[in-house]
């Protein structure tokens, strides 16, 4: 994470859901500067786990399509 110097002006974006994050992106690589308030939880990448389809094997696939 960055240091933000208090007096430089930054684009603030409340939330970090899909369009949150997205417009984050989209204005950092044009180099502005963001800060993105976020009240949500910490999520790590395991909390991410599809829990709907646990896929164990290619035969599993919840489409019922086999991918080989």
């Amino acid at each position: 994470m960055a240091n933000i110097d208090q007096n430089e002006e930054a684009i603030v974006i409340i939330g970090s859901g899909a369009g949150g994050g997205t417009l984050a992106y989209e204005l950092t690589a044009k180099g502005l500067p963001v800060v993105v308030l976020e009240a949500g939880p910490y999520l790590r990448n395991e909390d991410y786990l599809n829990r709907l389809f646990r896929i164990e094997g290619v035969e599993n696939y919840p489409t019922g399509v086999g991918v080989s």
